[in-house]
C-alpha cells in the first residue's frame, strides 16, 4: 500500500512539473515579436541599418522587401533575440519595407529613401 501510494506522489509530482514547464514556455512564446530598425546613415554607395528583434518565434522570416514587393533580403530568423548590420546598394531602392514575420504574425517597419544630389556653385572676384 506505502509503494503504491509513493508511485502515485511521485506520478502526480512529475505531472505537475511537465505542465509547469509547458505553460511557461507558451507564455514566452505568447510574447509579441518586436522589430527596431535605426538607419546609420550611408557609406559610400550603400545605405547602412542596424536591425534589432526581440521574442522571435521559430519558424520566423526576416526580410527586407523593395517598393515592388520584390525581396532584396531574406532568412529564417532561428534565435529569439537578434541584433543585425546590413547595407543596402543606394541605387536600387527608393521605399524599404523591413519585416519580421510568421503565418501569424508580421511586425513590419518602411523607409522611404530620397536621395538627391545638391550642387553648389560658388563665383568669387579675383581680386587685381
Amino acid at each position: 500500500m506505502k509503494i503504491l501510494s509513493l508511485i502515485v506522489v511521485a506520478t502526480f509530482l512529475c505531472c505537475t512539473n511537465v505542465s509547469a514547464r509547458c505553460l511557461r514556455d507558451t507564455a514566452v512564446n505568447n510574447a509579441q515579436p518586436s522589430l527596431e530598425v535605426v538607419y546609420l546613415g550611408a557609406e559610400g554607395d550603400d545605405l547602412l541599418f542596424t536591425v534589432k528583434s526581440d521574442n522571435v518565434s521559430a519558424k520566423t522570416i526576416f526580410a527586407i522587401r523593395n517598393e515592388a514587393g520584390d525581396d532584396i533580403y531574406r532568412t529564417w530568423q532561428s534565435d529569439a533575440n537578434a541584433i543585425r548590420r546590413i547595407r543596402i546598394p543606394r541605387s536600387t531602392v527608393r521605399t524599404l519595407h523591413f519585416i519580421l514575420g510568421s503565418r501569424k504574425q508580421q511586425c513590419i517597419k518602411t523607409f522611404t529613401i530620397n536621395t538627391s544630389i545638391v550642387e553648389t556653385v560658388q563665383v568669387k572676384e579675383k581680386e587685381r
